[in-house]
């Protein structure tokens, strides 16, 4: 079985203490947990779920998913989707949860109207709500503001109630795990092991 799992920093594995990529994210313990099938990674630093943060070249995720896996060249037997995190920061003033939600209801669509993903199962996470620690980072704290706190915790809801009317899986991370206090973003090692397992529980129940 092909799963791919498309998102941001937290499923590329940075690392909130130095930058530096973990040597052990969510996906790479997933593929430990699920050796007999195979795990593809495509995470991008500072990827939103729709539209481009000016200062990080080709971070538009809806470009990149659409141009990659929407068509008859590519095909996956699971689609595990965790974006909407970089959409909070204060470089979009119209990205509010509903609006995020529906960009990745596009994705959703997208990918099941390629031939070749008939019957492919679909994963949708919330990410964890973003933490205060993220206002006083040097690097994040100028992109990230109250209003982007608040929207994280109301996003789940929002993606969960999307992700039903889709009839697609969901899961809440930010019931499960909690960012770093050092940034209020990115998760260390052993909450990405916690992640992993969490989606490994779901899709064997839906295998």
């Amino acid at each position: 079985m092909k799963i791919l799992c498309f998102g941001d920093s937290n499923t590329w594995g940075y690392n909130p203490e130095d930058g530096h990529r973990l040597a052990k994210p969510w996906t790479v313990v997933l593929q430990e947990l699920l050796p007999a099938d195979k795990i593809l990674t495509d995470g991008m630093c500072g990827r939103t779920a729709e539209g481009s943060l000016q200062t990080i070249s080709g971070s538009d995720g809806q470009k990149a998913f659409f141009r990659r896996y929407t068509n008859d060249s590519f095909r996956a037997d699971w689609l595990v989707l965790m974006l909407g995190s970089n959409d909070m920061t204060n470089c979009f003033t119209d990205h509010e949860v509903k609006n995020i939600a529906q960009a990745l209801r596009r994705y959703i669509r997208a990918f099941r109207e390629v031939p070749a993903h008939a019957g492919a199962g679909i994963l949708v996470i919330a990410p964890p709500p973003i933490g205060s620690a993220v206002l006083t980072h040097p690097m994040f704290g100028e992109f990230f503001d109250e209003h982007s706190i608040e929207k994280s915790r109301q996003f789940a809801a929002v993606l969960e109630k999307m992700a039903t009317e889709e009839q697609v899986a969901f899961l809440d991370a930010g019931k499960i795990v909690t960012p770093s206090k050092i940034d209020g973003l990115h998760l260390t090692e052993p909450e990405h092991r916690k992640l992993a397992e969490a989606v490994c529980h779901i899709l064997n129940q839906n295998i």
